[in-house]
């Protein structure tokens, strides 16, 4: 299970703090208490976004993820299983990523799969890399009919705004779960992504989009705010 960024945002009070909304803050408790019920064979790991970077007390909830079962890849992998090495960059904006770093110990032969928020780094990341990982877009979180996106928070536009990228290595562009600026969602509605992987084939994919309507909770039973989100499901041939 992975995370790609933007877990927090800018802050320095011990709160989740919107930008310029300060009525949409929540507790890091709250949000702490949430990912306390992320659990997953393999494990849960999780790279830095651009808002990430922007916390105060960055080290201390870094600290806090690790003692729920969460690692923070920031230019370093780890053999998640034989024949699987799963990496992660830092923020692109205001961090200091660094691919070569993050893939040093990848096994020979081994399958790689990169973490990394911003998918403007695309271009960094070497073809030797099986599959990368990217956000930080929001699909646009905002488009309108006939306009498209407004604004995108890329120098390459749309080419990276949403969904299964093939060049210039394999990636997936997740919509994700919040929002940023203004609190509402049109046209680009919270994602979850479900992925299955086959290390031994080709990457193909078959992409499923739930209806607006459909509601899925990450913790069975718990009352999570993180609900009312559509999945991606990638079927490799």
């Amino acid at each position: 299970m992975v995370i790609t960024g933007d877990l927090l945002d800018n802050d320095s009070r011990g709160l989740v703090a919107h930008r310029t909304k300060p009525y949409l803050s929540k507790p890091v408790g709250l949000l702490l208490d949430q990912l306390s019920h992320l659990k997953a064979p393999l494990g849960v790991y999780a790279v830095w976004g651009n808002h990430d970077c922007g916390y105060s007390n960055l080290k201390t909830f870094e600290a806090s993820l690790s003692s729920l079962g969460i690692s923070v890849l920031t230019n370093r992998g780890a053999s998640v299983r034989r024949g699987l090495f799963l990496a992660g960059v830092d923020d692109l904006w205001w961090g200091d990523p660094n691919v070569t770093k993050a893939l040093l110990n990848t096994p020979d032969n081994a399958a790689s799969i990169l973490l990394c928020h911003n998918p403007d780094y695309l271009l960094e990341i070497p073809q030797r890399v099986s599959l990368a990982l990217c956000s930080h877009t929001h699909g646009g979180q905002v488009r309108l009919p006939g306009v498209g996106a407004p604004w995108v928070p890329s120098k390459y536009g749309e080419r990276f705004l949403v969904g299964w990228v093939t060049e210039p290595v394999p990636a997936y562009v997740s919509r994700g779960l919040g929002a940023t600026a203004v609190p509402h969602r049109i046209g680009a509605q919270a994602e979850l992504s479900i992925s299955s992987l086959s290390l031994s084939k080709g990457l193909k994919s078959r992409a499923v989009f739930l209806t607006p309507s459909a509601r899925v909770s990450l913790t069975e039973g718990s009352n999570s705010p993180w609900r009312y989100l559509t999945t991606f499901d990638f079927v490799p041939a």
